[in-house]
């Protein structure tokens, strides 16, 4: 992404801030949809997703954010995933964000990758946000396939 224009990037941003987002109470009860915008302002409770991708020697692989994100830009991320978009359901998001940040296909069927195990959710506060997060584990159905990452 270095080589986008400050035009381009500012219309990224601009349109990341519009997205509206799952917003949800402190029992992860689903409430009105806000803008990332108010989400991030308001420290509004949200819900977002979480994906351990491993390869066929057991590693883990991780990812370093893009300078664009809002939140820890440029971090090293040890799963991907994102933001639970309005009416979406984790599933959905994290299948969606495993391939839109990794390239790898997790739709059901034919010869995807399928998510074998949801692991956990939690809750998370620091001093920038508050959220759910849902952990899914891509599993070892990866290990016996062939996969590009393509970034």
């Amino acid at each position: 992404m270095d080589h986008l224009t400050v035009i381009e990037i500012d219309a990224y941003k601009a349109k990341s801030a519009c997205e509206l987002v799952e917003i949800v109470d402190e029992r992860n009860e689903v409430q009105e949809p806000r803008s990332r915008l108010e989400m991030r302002r308001d420290k509004l409770i949200h819900r977002a997703t979480y994906a351990f991708i491993r390869n066929s020697s057991n590693y883990y692989y991780v990812q370093k954010r893009s300078m664009l994100k809002d939140y820890c830009p440029g971090y090293y991320d040890p799963t991907p995933g994102g933001v639970v978009a309005a009416g979406e359901s984790y599933e959905v998001t994290n299948r969606r964000e495993v391939e839109e940040e990794m390239g790898i296909c997790c739709s059901n069927g034919g010869d995807n990758l399928n998510f074998n195990e949801h692991l956990f959710t939690f809750y998370y506060e620091d001093e920038r946000i508050r959220c759910f997060g849902d952990a899914w584990d891509l599993g070892t159905s990866i290990f016996g396939k062939s996969f590009f990452i393509t970034c």
